[in-house]
């Protein structure tokens, strides 16, 4: 699932390519990334908890968004 927030950030991004980045688009950008870093700290916390490496985590949640067959 992409986030619309996301999409606007990849959308935006993409057509700056080449272009001047505008203080608004970094404040954007930078955001995104704390959130990013925020639910990762908190995935990483919430694996520890359950006795959990991070990466042990990380891999049991790809495996699981895995399509049917692969």
């Amino acid at each position: 699932m992409v986030f619309p927030l996301a999409t606007y950030i990849v959308i935006r991004y993409s057509n700056s390519v080449g272009k001047t980045v505008e203080n608004a688009q970094y404040q954007a950008l930078a955001e995104f990334r704390y959130r990013i870093r925020q639910f990762l700290r908190g995935s990483d916390a919430a694996a520890e908890e359950a006795g959990l490496e991070p990466r042990q985590y990380q891999m049991l949640l790809a495996i699981r968004g895995l399509a049917p067959g692969q």
